[in-house]
């Protein structure tokens, strides 16, 4: 067999230089990490008689680094900077379309921006209670108004909700709520508020055709919610208890279904066991809690198996979205963003980004970073092309690679290799006499 160089590439390391010129369409320079190296595979190496790994494959080989760590280099994906010209409290992306709604508490404003454009502002709504909480559901815009305000004890809670149309951002109609809106979540037929004063106080539903109040149970003040993609579950975290913890309310057709008499839903197993921020999200296949303390926990049906711990990323981060077809997801830190296989929950890149990273979003193939500098003003980032950064295609001695190989074994009597891609969580069939991957 001829002798044939697999070079087998390791992460990527992806750096986007954010500037207060706030550049539109400019190129991100792609930089190989120097954490990570690039093993060179020579498949002479590999015993046809018994699986061989990467590893010790490489043992043989010397490790170099092939990418030059100049800061222009190949240039794979295209950046949006946006400045905002208000102070972010909340925010929204449009499912469909390249939008992010933005509540702006203090000018009580519901501002539309448009990623894809970099056009600052589309259009701003007006509101006479400041908005808060703000969600996207069933083609509309659920806004959270603060009438009485967030009060530690003794309040009267008064708050409205404005339904928004997204496309045209005006108000198709507003009611007033018995309670003082937190956070709020929307399903096909109910609007589902936490409460955000009064210390032990409810989470409420109310009927979206109605307006009227459906159901309500206890929960802790100022608790943040998510209502799951496929369980008829809504999960909160409380923000001021200590040590804090996961609650879980089942539902149905907006009746919360759990006891009463337990103190409404039921907390996670854990009693300050593992680390938990205000931060988590519901992975979009249903089967994580991601915590803001890289904690990782199982959503299950039964009650006995829910909320509890998988694995930890053994760091923090503000905010998380995916892209579960490419295996992949998103986490937002200051100064950037890292990148993980959502199948072996292993970082693989980063972004480097000249702000504190607070939201996130991944949608259309597109990231979208909302970001504050360090004198308070926003900004928003857009990257396009982020596969083709992060799993650059590279010709290597007449094989095109994409992806992390993890392992790779070789098949002498039908002279082929099969390398598994970490990354993309798919298997390579290399075919060694025309140099050409099959699959």
């Amino acid at each position: 067999m001829k002798n044939k160089t697999l070079l087998v590439t390791c992460a990527l390391f992806i750096m986007l230089f954010s500037s207060t010129s706030f550049a539109s369409n400019a190129n991100m320079p792609i930089r190989q990490s120097d954490e990570y190296q690039l093993p060179v595979i020579n498949p002479d190496l590999l015993n046809s008689e018994e699986n061989v790994s990467l590893l010790s494959a490489a043992e043989n080989t010397e490790v170099q680094n092939t990418f030059s760590l100049q800061s222009e280099g190949p240039q794979n994906s295209a950046f949006i900077n946006i400045p905002l010209d208000f102070q972010v409290t909340d925010s929204a992306f449009d499912p469909e379309k390249p939008v992010v709604y933005l509540t702006d508490k203090v000018n009580k404003k519901l501002h539309r921006v448009n990623y894809s454009t970099g056009q600052t502002t589309e259009a701003a709504l007006t509101f006479e209670y400041e908005p808060e909480s703000l969600t996207y559901a069933n083609g509309e815009l659920y806004v959270s108004l603060l009438i009485s305000g967030h009060q530690w004890s003794g309040s009267i809670e008064k708050g409205a909700i404005a339904i928004v149309d997204p496309d045209n951002l005006s108000i198709k109609e507003q009611f007033d709520v018995n309670i003082d809106p937190f956070d709020i979540e929307a399903d096909s037929k109910n609007i589902y508020i936490t409460s955000g004063s009064n210390q032990s106080s409810y989470i409420k539903s109310f009927s979206r055709e109605t307006k009227q109040e459906v159901s309500s149970t206890y929960i802790r003040h100022l608790s943040y919610s998510k209502l799951h993609p496929t369980l008829n579950r809504i999960y909160t975290i409380d923000t001021d208890s200590s040590p804090r913890d996961l609650h879980a309310y089942n539902i149905s057709d907006g009746i919360f279904t759990d006891p009463e008499y337990a103190g409404g839903g039921y907390d996670s197993p854990y009693h300050g066991d593992y680390p938990m921020t205000v931060d988590f999200k519901i992975s979009p296949d249903g089967k994580y809690i991601f915590n803001g303390a890289g904690t990782i926990f199982y959503c299950d049906q039964s009650k006995s198996k829910d909320m509890y711990y998988k694995h930890t990323l053994n760091t923090y981060f503000n905010d998380i979205s995916f892209d579960l077809q490419n295996n992949i997801f998103f986490t937002a830190k200051t100064y950037g963003i890292d990148i993980y296989s959502y199948s072996i929950m292993k970082k693989i890149g980063s972004i480097d980004i000249n702000g504190y990273v607070k939201r996130l979003n991944y949608s259309g193939d597109m990231l979208t970073a909302i970001c504050e500098t360090f004198s308070n003003e926003y900004f928003i980032v857009a990257i396009s092309e982020i596969e083709n950064a992060l799993l650059q295609e590279s010709v290597i001695g007449g094989i095109m690679f994409k992806g992390i190989i993890s392992g790779i074994v070789y098949d002498s009597a039908r002279v082929k290799a099969y390398a598994t891609d970490k990354a993309l969580n798919r298997l390579y069939v290399i075919n060694l006499v025309d140099n050409k991957i099959e699959r």
